[in-house]
């Protein structure tokens, strides 16, 4: 399988079989094991321990020709091999010499785990490749599980080493043996490191013992140490360096080494020996920037390890969240409406480090992309999301199987109670994509998607969400969603704008939608595509003590225009009656339907017709 693309330093990979395959292949403990990891279906393939979605759909449970050589795979391994890990795991002395079999581990902590570890153990796996049964070749065939060893280390710098015994059995081929040694948290099953005695003389591993992504509070960030460990059999010189071409023009960054500035620096290591150093990144005042950190072994003549680390500038306008499995959408897709329109972005990288709702909260909008990436909207997400919403956020949530994502992690509740409409299937069927005529979001906007499975989602009746989009000419099914509901805002777009061919069609989308979310000034109402109807935003906004809405209606009949608190309850009406089809003025001064002065606050102004209705947010300042 993908094995063979990578180094034993970088990817191992045991196979428990089940009685199923015969005497040869299968013993009582890799019953066991199979037991353990409760495999549904044959074959079963756990990454880290766990379950995942690859990007077909469905977990990694059976597998037909076309997944033989590994491919379904890689994505998701390469995606996995900058991840920090808080420990190293090291085979460092073994020998399958019978009567004297022995191996020896040793566990280095690089990080902390932040407490002290329960039900957390050391385990020792022996395997053997080139196994014959039923005409078929095995490789990395479990042969036994070697008595489990508890972790007792937890914090930066601790060591634990252990020897154990082992028994070789005369039909295996020893020169086909190798051992695995990992460490595993059995409440979740996720293991955080493993070692392989095919390590050769020349490895290392780099960890960092904070966050790696950090909005800056200043001007600068320093981000806490790391270290380089050599997980080698042999002593090596290894070079560690800083790239910084992906930092912004204005941004810099370097390495700190026992107290000096590098681009570069030079360490010489025994086997398990480590030297700590430190990233500080110069942050310009808006925008993000990344950086790897590579490690080269001079012996083995490559780069064996690389750490990323991530700085946001505090003064951006808005906040990308990329869970896109590192494709870069949110540069890429994303950004250059944001810049055209005149505003600032950030991007944070998912895939590096867990959000917070307080993290949210520095920016005027949040756009959550997720790209094709179905593994998405986990516990901490979702935690995140609702804080954010809670305070009044405005958020574009977009990724075509983001809503298959949060369904699969038992969240379609949650999707009614704060999207306000319902999960359809995890395929509409259909990429055609049409604006709804008069929506301030879609409106005269159509466009075929490049590729993609997007997500099926339905309206509710009597819920606050209105479709901007529909899937085909004359489709019904939404292809986009706007909900206005207690104090914040919400689109939803069962896609993502990378699948958008067209650059300008993008752009529109992502300007119209922050419009709509009154982050991003509108058009006054005459410059409004179409000739439908149409609600400009207010202005001056915020304001006191009055303020101007301009709006348009498409044909003659009876129009309404109302103001609404943020809870909902209406607090004055300010047009009511039978309008020839044109543009409108109405002023609003503040008060309520009974002359009283409203209080400061967040107001929403919804515009209605016979047949539809457009919805924009203000705020009232004192």
């Amino acid at each position: 399988m993908c094995e063979a693309v990578y180094e034993a330093y970088q990817f191992n990979h045991l196979a428990y079989h089940q009685s199923s395959f015969g005497d040869v292949l299968y013993t009582a403990e890799t019953v066991a094991r199979a037991s353990y990891y409760a495999v549904s279906g044959i074959p079963q393939i756990n990454f880290d321990g766990s379950t995942v979605e690859y990007p077909g759909g469905g977990e990694f449970v059976g597998a037909g020709a076309d997944a033989a050589d590994g491919h379904y795979y890689i994505a998701y391994t390469n995606a996995h091999l900058t991840d920090s890990v808080p420990l190293a795991v090291g085979i460092t002395d073994y020998s399958y010499e019978s009567g004297s079999a022995f191996v020896t581990v040793k566990v280095m902590m690089v990080g902390d785990l932040g407490a002290s570890p329960t039900n957390t153990y050391i385990r020792v796996v022996l395997a053997e490749d080139q196994v014959t049964s039923g005409g078929n070749r095995y490789d990395k065939v479990v042969r036994d599980v070697l008595p489990q060893t508890a972790l007792t280390v937890s914090m930066a710098g601790q060591v634990q080493e252990f020897t154990l015994p082992m028994t070789i059995n005369a039909a295996w081929n020893v020169d086909e043996l190798s051992l695995v040694a990992f460490v595993q948290r059995d409440s979740d099953k996720y293991i955080y490191n493993s070692g392989s005695s095919l390590v050769g003389e020349y490895a290392a591993v780099a960890g960092a013992s904070g966050p790696q992504q950090v909005i800056a509070d200043g001007s600068q960030i320093v981000f806490d140490p790391a270290t380089v460990l050599n997980v080698g059999m042999a002593t090596d010189t290894f070079d560690v360096s800083i790239d910084t071409a992906n930092l912004p023009d204005g941004w810099d960054a370097h390495l700190v080494y026992n107290g000096a500035d590098y681009a570069t620096f030079t360490v010489t290591l025994a086997p398990f020996e480590s030297a700590s150093f430190n990233v500080v990144m110069d942050t310009g005042t808006t925008g993000s920037g990344a950086v790897d950190v590579d490690v080269f072994s001079q012996g083995g003549g490559e780069i064996v390890d690389t750490l990323v680390f991530a700085g946001l500038a505090g003064g951006t306008d808005f906040l990308v969240v990329a869970d896109d499995g590192g494709a870069g959408f949110g540069y890429t897709a994303y950004g250059p409406a944001i810049t055209g329109a005149g505003k600032t972005f950030a991007v944070w990288d998912r895939g590096l480090a867990v959000v917070t709702g307080a993290d949210l909260l520095d920016y005027d909008a949040v756009i959550w992309e997720t790209g094709a990436n179905s593994n998405v909207i986990a516990a901490t997400d979702k935690t995140a999301i609702d804080a954010y919403l809670a305070a009044g956020g405005r958020l574009i949530l977009a990724g075509e199987d983001l809503l298959q994502g949060a369904v699969a992690n038992g969240y379609s509740a949650w999707i009614q109670l704060k999207l306000r409409f319902s999960y359809g299937s995890a395929d509409s069927g259909n990429r055609q994509v049409n604006g709804v005529a008069g929506d301030p979001i879609g409106n005269g906007l159509s466009f075929t998607l490049s590729a993609g499975d997007p997500d099926q989602i339905n309206l509710i009746a009597g819920q606050p969400a209105e479709a901007c989009f529909r899937f085909g000419n004359t489709g019904t099914t939404p292809a986009g969603i706007r909900t206005t509901y207690s104090t914040y805002m919400v689109v939803t777009l069962p896609w993502g704008l990378e699948r958008v061919p067209l650059e300008a069609d993008r752009n529109e989308v992502l300007v119209r939608s922050l419009q709509w979310l009154g982050v991003l000034d509108a058009l006054p109402v005459e410059e409004l595509p179409g000739a439908g109807l149409a609600l400009a935003q207010n202005a001056p906004n915020p304001f006191n003590p009055a303020t101007k809405i301009s709006f348009r209606t498409g044909q003659n009949g009876p129009a309404r225009l109302d103001v609404f608190n943020a809870r909902g309850q209406l607090v004055r009406v300010l047009v009511d009656g039978e309008l020839a089809a044109g543009q409108y003025e109405a002023i609003w001064d503040g008060k309520t339907q009974t002359g009283q002065q409203a209080a400061s606050g967040t107001y929403f102004y919804r515009l209605s017709t016979t047949d539809e209705r457009l919805t924009r947010k203000m705020t009232l300042v004192k």
